[in-house]
């Protein structure tokens, strides 16, 4: 769904606890997209996972319970040459799914 959402929100508004009550503010913001994604494949028939990335420690708990998936990005790396620098793409990674444990 998002790249580092979360992380970007709390840092514009303030806070670090990407779990605080402002940071579930903007949980509720990626969570009407995710819903509205999902919303979207059923109509098309489609049946996918539905995931989100963020930074670091930045997960939030209500976005993580309304996505199958999540990916936590550790570093990223913006391409020089003529790939736009607001593509970040993900270096490392690690994927994190209901009951899995790492």
């Amino acid at each position: 769904m998002s790249n580092v959402f979360t992380c970007s929100y709390v840092n514009a508004n303030g806070v670090t606890d990407p779990n605080s009550a402002v940071a579930n503010t903007g949980a509720q913001i990626l969570i009407g997209n995710i819903q509205d994604t999902r919303s979207m494949l059923t109509g098309l028939g489609v049946s996918l996972p539905v995931g989100n990335a963020d930074a670091g420690s930045y997960f939030n708990n209500e976005v993580l319970a309304a996505v199958d998936y999540g990916v936590r990005c550790f570093s990223f790396f913006h391409p020089p040459g003529n790939i736009p620098s607001y593509i970040p793409l993900c270096r490392r990674w690690l994927m994190f799914t209901p009951g899995l444990r790492m």
